[in-house]
């Protein structure tokens, strides 16, 4: 291609009027383009695709009535959208094929017989619905693939018989039920699935042995499953995909060299992985990964140098890892997050540009965050968070209207947040919530995937209270004590749990004696008093434990034992000033050193209430004025 084009580039250069030569020459550019793009060396393709734009420009400059030119030119701002799409740059994507689209919209309208025509006009609506998607603007892809399916729906009813024209409508509903269920429109989103799951089941039907029909019904049960997970329907979602795993595994048994194939199976089982996850059945789970892990590695070693089988095997690591996560299996699945890690990191040194590497790389480091700070690593866990936060900031910083982005960011003011609370260091935990916050309300203005990031929006809010809370309730004691008694209470029982993790024992034993002292007077929160004062005491008696081959000396039994009496008496008293919610307190961490007790096994039996959350969440207090630019 190169010698024919630099044979060709002269030859049209001493003859620029030749319309014949400057198409040539823009074909053989289009074909060039191409194969770097199958080579992988995206940004040759985009030199050679820009070069046989401007060359498509000038002809249909010149023949602005010739059909054929004006649909080249059309083509040509298409490809430039899916390279830009390669390249990470959605918005400069929208660009070109909004102008493809003004081609195409002026060819339908010249003859709205030529079915041809209509076809590249729905084509052009779905390119710019599927952008808008990704950079979560969700009405404008709503817009799009409605009038995209309308065409489609159009077309295919002119040739009931037309298979592909169905498949289209099938795509096509796909399509809007997914932008349905981003929105949050469940029942939208299932009636476009359902109509999409009617059709690829009259499709299968009409041919069996047709993979490609088999495949789409696949994808139906798939998108139902998707739909009953949101309903909060796990098993009905499971009994969907285990029918599509059927129609997978068969897919597979019929072209056992076909990869696309096996990644869905892979895909599959991973799938019924986190259904299993869901319900519970952590071990199901685990057992799902790996199948679908042995099918990811058989395709990775199939070739090494497939970048694509690499990052799906990456994401097989990390789901071992996160159900091991889950078993609390920790060293376990930090060796699986490691091997995602490297993996990861490879695929991004390779391309820096590529951003969905990048955004892989970021998730890895916080995986690993999120095992060392399990570990009580504090300092690693910083570390890596760190690394993904710097990631996120360079990923959402070079387009600032994509929501995955955004949300990549948002999760690493999260995750420093957490750290942060780890290292007691309050302040600086709210000043990261309080970023977080600040973010979700710019993409809630902007429209941006608006149900998840006011959801997500909520959580942050309350860890930014909770910080709040812990900044005063671990502060000066003299100055804790001068809050209202409503307020006190629920500081002291925050102190207690935050200084027990500092190790400051004295001090949690202090605020549960001001816990009990302040139940004397109360009414309606006594209980709840009384409760946290148990707690409190509880923590004291946990932390004079005996260590690892180390007997407690005397004095500490002696104190353990105080301790331990104290927190029982607390609870007998919560008890007898009406505490009934006897499930919680069973389970509840801070009470550990009183669950093989006898006495408090008989109060246990008293109950017959459901476990029900101990009170409601406290009101916030103020919170200290500090600004979201002091934030790391």
């Amino acid at each position: 291609y190169e010698q024919a084009i630099a044979f060709t580039r002269k030859v049209a250069a001493s003859d620029p009027e030749n319309t014949k030569l400057q198409r040539d020459l823009s074909y053989m550019l289009g074909a060039s383009g191409d194969v770097y793009l199958q080579m992988g060396e995206v940004y040759e393709a985009l030199g050679r695709f820009l070069d046989e734009h401007k060359i498509l420009q000038q002809l249909a400059m010149r023949e602005p009535t010739d059909g054929a030119s004006q649909r080249q030119l059309s083509i040509s701002y298409n490809k430039l959208g899916d390279v830009s799409l390669r390249v990470g740059k959605p918005s400069d994507a929208l660009v070109f094929y909004r102008d493809g689209l003004d081609i195409t919209k002026k060819l339908a309208a010249f003859d709205a017989t030529d079915a041809s025509a209509q076809r590249d006009l729905a084509i052009s609506y779905g390119r710019i619905g599927s952008v808008a998607l990704q950079m979560g603007q969700l009405k404008e892809a709503g817009r799009y693939y409605l009038q995209q399916r309308d065409i489609l729906q159009r077309l295919a009813a002119a040739d009931p018989n037309d298979v592909k024209a169905q498949r289209a409508v099938l795509l096509s509903c796909h399509r809007l039920g997914t932008v349905s269920l981003r929105s949050g429109a469940l029942q939208l989103e299932f009636d476009f699935y359902r109509i999409g799951h009617e059709i690829a089941a009259k499709l299968a039907m009409i041919d069996p042995t047709d993979a490609q029909a088999q495949r789409d019904l696949s994808v139906s049960l798939q998108n139902l499953a998707t739909v009953k997970r949101k309903l909060e329907q796990p098993q009905d979602a499971f009994t969907l995909v285990l029918q599509k795993l059927e129609i997978v595994r068969k897919l597979t048994e019929i072209d056992n060299n076909d990869s696309r194939v096996k990644r869905d199976l892979s895909n599959t089982y991973n799938d019924l992985g986190d259904l299993s996850r869901e319900v519970d059945k952590t071990l199901e789970a685990q057992g799902f990964y790996q199948q679908g892990f042995e099918v990811t590695q058989q395709l990775a070693k199939v070739d090494p140098t497939d970048n694509f089988a690499q990052q799906n095997l990456s994401i097989s690591y990390e789901r071992l890892g996160d159900v091991n996560m889950d078993l609390n299996h920790v060293e376990i699945a930090s060796e699986f997050y490691r091997r995602s890690h490297e993996i990861r990191l490879q695929l991004a040194t390779i391309d820096p540009s590529d951003t969905v590497a990048q955004k892989n790389l970021s998730i890895a480091y916080s995986r690993l965050g999120d095992a060392s700070l399990r570990t009580k690593s504090v300092s690693n866990a910083l570390g890596f968070y760190l690394k993904a936060f710097e990631l996120a900031k360079q990923i959402s910083g070079s387009d600032l209207k994509n929501a995955e982005a955004q949300n990549l960011l948002i999760n690493s003011h999260y995750k420093l947040g957490q750290v942060y609370s780890a290292m007691f260091d309050y302040s600086l935990a709210g000043n990261q919530y309080r970023v977080g916050i600040e973010a979700l309300n710019q993409m809630i203005k902007a429209g941006q995937d608006v149900e998840n990031a006011k959801r997500d929006r909520d959580v942050f809010l309350r860890q930014a209270r909770a910080s709040s809370r812990a900044i005063i309730a671990t502060g000066d004691w003299s100055e804790l004590l001068n809050h209202s008694k409503a307020e006190l209470s629920v500081l002291l029982s925050v102190r207690c749990t935050e200084l027990a993790k500092q190790g400051r024992i004295e001090d949690v034993a202090q605020a549960a004696d001001s816990l009990m002292a302040l139940s004397a007077d109360a009414i309606e929160s006594k209980s709840d008093m009384l409760y946290d004062a148990a707690c409190g005491y509880g923590l004291c008696a946990l932390a004079h434990q005996d260590a690892a081959g180390i007997e407690l000396t005397e004095e500490k039994q002696t104190r353990r034992t105080e301790y331990r009496n104290l927190s029982l008496n607390c609870f007998k008293e919560a008890v007898a000033a009406g505490f009934d919610h006897f499930d919680y307190a069973e389970k509840d961490p801070d009470l550990a050193a009183l669950h093989e007790l006898p006495e408090f096994q008989e109060l246990l039996t008293r109950s017959t209430s459901a476990s029900l959350p101990r009170r409601p969440a406290p009101p916030p207090l103020p919170e200290p004025m500090t600004t979201s630019d002091t934030a790391k």
